[in-house]
């Protein structure tokens, strides 16, 4: 399943440059993509993967994905439970007011929710979270000019 989940987390991240590459002319993602890129401030590479990576992709995957599905699919089914564990997620992610947040709540929740229900556990979803968030800060697949 980590296999999987580390496949499904490049093809994610494939998408996402394709996806981004499309829209150049949304301004409001490309400036939300800035301030995001921006957030970095002086922490190096290894630390950026790290606190990203694996510290929040962590929290995320266990809290959304272990408990939330977890609880919802077991109170609803499976199918239902998985719906509402999304839901909740983009939700969650709405409050944020950043347009690259979101979307990838949308779509990255999707996915993650995806693999999390098909395999019957987070250790799918986890690794392509994790995989697709490490290439997102190692390989930003945005124009210099869109981060800073």
């Amino acid at each position: 399943t980590v296999a999987l989940g580390v496949g499904a987390g490049v093809a994610l991240y494939l998408s996402t440059a394709v996806f981004l590459s499309v829209v150049q002319g949304w301004e409001l993602l490309q400036r939300h993509t800035a301030e995001l890129y921006g957030r970095r401030g002086g922490l190096s590479l290894g630390t950026t993967v790290i606190l990203a990576a694996v510290i929040v992709v962590a929290g995320e995957e266990l809290l959304w994905r272990g408990v939330v599905q977890g609880l919802a699919g077991g109170a609803f089914g499976e199918l239902p439970g998985a719906a509402i564990a999304w839901a909740a997620y983009v939700a969650a992610n709405a409050f944020s007011g950043s347009a690259p947040i979101i979307l990838g709540g949308i779509v990255g929740g999707a996915v993650w929710t995806a693999l999390a229900a098909w395999t019957g556990g987070i250790a799918a979803s986890l690794a392509c979270h994790a995989v697709w968030t490490a290439l997102m800060v190692v390989l930003p697949p945005v124009p210099a000019e869109g981060r800073t």
